[in-house]
């Protein structure tokens, strides 16, 4: 498909092959591994749902009922991962106080088509249970 990877295409199941994925291409394969049922992009303020668009709301990529947001990002690890860490904190703290009491954030960075370490990785999940101030736990952290 043009378009939907960088210097790469996707193959059987939007696997990709040969590049990284666009960031869009990122959330739509992690959709596709969701239980049927999955929401994509549901917003929420004050632990309630609500309209999309609603001030103050926050949005994750997607939701399985109200057990569980997850939040796919996609970032060049070499030259940004602080942006990453950053995002991905301020996000978890923000969302913390408006989705629904109990609900677990999950996070799924794509480093594919990247050559990240596995100390990359570790240093990463590390920073940002730290800076989520332990909203984010290193389980709820997977790396594609």
């Amino acid at each position: 498909m043009a378009g939907d990877v960088e210097k790469g295409t996707t193959g059987e199941a939007g696997s990709v092959t040969g590049g990284r994925p666009t960031p869009k291409q990122s959330e739509i394969d992690v959709g596709n591994d969701l239980p049927e049922g999955a929401i994509p992009q549901p917003s929420f303020k004050d632990g309630e749902s609500v309209p999309y668009g609603t001030p103050g709301s926050v949005r994750p990529d997607y939701c399985v009922g109200n057990i569980c947001s997850i939040e796919v990002k996609n970032y060049n690890i070499e030259t940004n991962s602080s942006g990453l860490i950053d995002n991905v904190s301020k996000q978890a703290i923000q969302r913390a106080e408006n989705l629904p009491d109990g609900m677990v954030q999950d996070i799924v960075i794509d480093t594919r088509g990247q050559s990240v370490t596995q100390v990359q990785r570790d240093i990463i999940k590390e920073v940002i249970i730290a800076k989520s101030g332990g909203i984010i736990k290193s389980n709820n952290i997977r790396f594609r």
